[in-house]
């Protein structure tokens, strides 16, 4: 397997003037992406503590709850999460694969 640096970024084989603003241009645009993606990494891992409740419903949150809590149990991992504004608890199944 050949690593390719770069491998996402455009090729151009127009070297002119017009295509090297081209191929500036689509790689600027790339990085103004990953940028984004840079600044949402917060809400991309889990940045919070683990916690030693186990919620009872979403909507069993405490003051004492932060956005990023988590736990898991036997059954559920719970994280807590802010769904448009508002602070919830979700689960999710564990299961062996």
């Amino acid at each position: 397997m050949t690593i390719q640096p770069l491998q996402n970024y455009p090729a151009s084989t127009d070297m002119s003037f017009s295509g090297c603003i081209t191929a500036l241009q689509k790689i600027s645009q790339i990085r103004q992406n990953d940028q984004v993606q840079w600044n949402n990494l917060n809400n991309q891992f889990i940045s919070g503590r683990r916690v030693t409740r186990v919620p009872t419903t979403s909507s069993n949150v405490l003051a004492t709850d932060n956005v990023g809590d988590f736990n898991v149990t036997a059954t559920y991992a719970y994280f807590c999460i802010n769904n448009s504004g508002t602070v919830e608890w979700v689960r999710v199944a564990v299961g062996t694969f």
